[in-house]
């Protein structure tokens, strides 16, 4: 961006993003587990569902790309952020009556919601200064998070007195109005190249070789895919309230309400690292108090202060991860380039690989160990996994980490 062009702050950016927490967060994490529980689903089932919704979070690097192309960024995220709220509504509408079919439509709803995040990241990747990606994660991740939790629990409260269309408008309220605002963002019209197809490709494979075979970046690839502050405990606890002895009013808060404020101050929170630390640094930093709080949960009482304390805690401290995480992203996809939607949409599916497998692993674990040890089991999984990165990953900066430079830039 020139240096005459009007700039837009990083609040905005808040916004930019809550069609995808909205379908993402606020469906999967938040409410979806109750919402197949009450539906007859096993844990397990649950578990394995949640993961096959979440497919498309991880190769959407499959079709992202397109984002790159044809309109402005900002228009991309307007039109799929509006879609991604029609068909997860639709989903919801017969969720009850026609399971497989809704959960097709809320899979190509996610698969909308990605193209949200795929144009952001394209939009911070190529608009923001370094010190502004920094701290951009936080205001991103409020937004997302915050949003998406506060949505799951509307969800959850309405789910219980209500038809299953009231709960498809809340989808749209959140996604629709936040989708338009992508307009306000100051972006320049793209710059029309008269390049062949073959040499568009051929473009975007230069970028993707400098960015993926360079060994300044393995470092920060290897953290992005390693299973830090998923927040699998949460997405799961959802479908335990009736082995904690939880209401789902208590759900609706602690994973809703009280979780969303939770989870956008934590993302918030990510904003005040400082600017000049390598982004692996606050990113296992911010995983190490997931840690705590998951661990706690492990060795708590399978009580109903237990599970609304723990989901609060782990609320705040996923949204820190994330806040921290879209920096090591950021910082990942390197300076210059013009296909920052792919290489972002390529980084992020590797940072989102662990979600879907920290998920699907949680819910067999407390399907193994079943209704009287599962739902510690499932958080002191979670825990573990946190401890055996963090250890790994300290061991590494300690004796080379800290003296590597994990900076590059792109050639023209």
């Amino acid at each position: 961006m020139g240096p005459n062009q009007k700039r837009t702050p990083l609040w905005l950016y808040a916004a930019l993003d809550i069609p995808y927490g909205v379908v993402t967060t606020g469906l999967f994490t938040t409410s979806i587990a109750f919402l197949l529980r009450r539906a007859g689903m096993s844990i397990g089932e649950i578990g394995s569902t949640v993961a096959l919704m979440q497919v498309p979070i991880t190769f959407y690097f499959l079709y992202a790309p397109i984002v790159d192309f044809f309109f402005r960024r900002k228009v991309w995220a307007a039109l799929v952020g509006i879609l991604s709220g029609v068909l997860a509504g639709a989903g919801l509408v017969i969720l009850n009556t026609h399971l497989r079919l809704a959960i097709l439509l809320i899979f190509f709803g996610s698969a909308m919601a990605t193209l949200v995040s795929a144009a952001s990241g394209g939009m911070m990747g190529s608009l923001l200064t370094k010190e502004e990606k920094a701290k951009v994660g936080g205001w991103i991740q409020g937004g997302n998070l915050g949003a998406g939790s506060i949505a799951g629990g509307i969800i959850l409260l309405l789910a219980a007195h209500h038809g299953n269309a009231l709960l498809a408008l809340v989808i749209l309220a959140g996604c629709v109005p936040t989708a338009l605002t992508a307009l306000a963002v100051h972006e320049p019209h793209r710059e029309k190249h008269a390049e062949k197809l073959g040499a568009t490709f051929k473009d975007m494979g230069r970028e993707l070789t400098q960015m993926f075979f360079n060994w300044k970046n393995l470092p920060g690839m290897l953290v992005l895919a390693s299973p830090i502050g998923t927040g699998a405990m949460q997405s799961l606890m959802g479908g335990l309230t009736h082995e904690y002895g939880a209401t789902g009013t208590q759900l609706a808060f602690a994973n809703g309400f009280g979780g969303g404020i939770a989870t956008a101050i934590g993302s918030l929170c990510a904003i005040l690292w400082p600017a000049k630390w390598n982004r692996m640094v606050p990113y296992m930093g911010s995983a190490a108090l997931y840690m705590l709080v998951t661990g706690g949960v492990a060795l708590g009482p399978v009580a109903p202060w237990v599970l609304i304390t723990g989901l609060i805690c782990s609320n705040f401290a996923t949204g820190l991860c994330y806040g921290t995480y879209t920096g090591l992203v950021l910082q990942t996809m390197g300076e210059g380039g013009r296909r920052q939607s792919t290489r972002y949409t390529l980084l992020n599916a590797i940072g989102n690989l662990p979600v879907v497998y920290m998920v699907f692993l949680c819910g067999r674990v407390g399907d193994h160990f079943g209704p009287t040890y599962g739902p510690r089991v499932i958080a002191g999984f979670d825990a573990l996994t946190n401890l055996a990165a963090i250890a790994v990953f300290t061991l590494w900066w300690q004796t080379r980490g800290k003296r590597q430079d994990t900076t590059i830039t792109l050639a023209a």
